[in-house]
């Protein structure tokens, strides 16, 4: 496998997006020298979490979790649509099935849809996924609490997607946009609705680059 590290930082319009793509060989990383030919210092905790290897091999079983403010959450019918379609145009990389928040009760028995990473993993893990995909979707929500109204600035959709490896939590791929809710603002703040056409709109704005951190991936096998 070539080792591909890849930082782009692309600002356009009303949105930034930020990708990185990752393969880095643990050893590269934890042994990596200063400028002089010596050996960089590193904590041993930091060590420990960097000592994890790539092992990515397409095609394979991805798992897609949907996490809309914090919660896993199911893709209402427009955006389950344009997930299947987002599949079909992806076949040569596995296939693509959600993660489901049935099963995740039977395996975390986390009634309210809050999961970490590590949890949707072993969700994942259960579902048989070699790949988990995850993309989360924070959308200002005037009727939630003041704490988590801070986390997402008036006006604004963060949506973020990560490729991680089930088995051990390799991180190949990060993406973050941010982007006005301008164009899905009409119809009310207030509503279901808006979250929906919020989130829709952000997976419609993310799933090109998503496309893309695949096709660097696949290039770098």
């Amino acid at each position: 496998m070539k080792l591909f590290p890849i930082l782009l930082l692309i600002g356009f319009g009303l949105s930034a997006c930020t990708q990185h793509v990752n393969t880095m060989p643990s050893e590269q990383y934890i042994q990596k020298l200063n400028s002089d030919g010596s050996q960089m210092q590193i904590d041993k905790s930091i060590a420990r979490s960097a000592k994890v290897e790539p092992n990515l091999k397409f095609p394979a079983r991805i798992g897609v979790a949907r996490i809309i403010n914090g919660r896993l959450r199911i893709a209402p019918a427009k955006e389950a649509a344009l997930m299947q379609d987002f599949a079909k145009r992806n076949q040569q990389y596995g296939t693509f099935a959600p993660v489901s928040q049935l099963i995740a009760e039977t395996v975390i028995n986390n009634k309210g849809d809050v999961l970490s990473v590590i949890e949707l993993r072993h969700v994942a893990a259960r579902q048989h996924f070699d790949y988990l995909l995850v993309y989360k979707i924070d959308v200002h929500d005037v009727n939630a609490s003041r704490w988590e109204r801070k986390r997402t600035p008036r006006n604004t959709i963060v949506a973020q997607a990560a490729l991680i490896d089930v088995r051990n939590g390799y991180a190949y791929a990060a993406i973050q946009e941010s982007l006005n809710d301008r164009k899905v603002r009409l119809g009310g703040r207030n509503t279901s609705t808006y979250k929906d056409r919020a989130a829709q709109y952000a997976f419609e704005e993310m799933m090109p680059d998503v496309e893309g951190v695949f096709a660097q991936l696949k290039a770098g096998q």
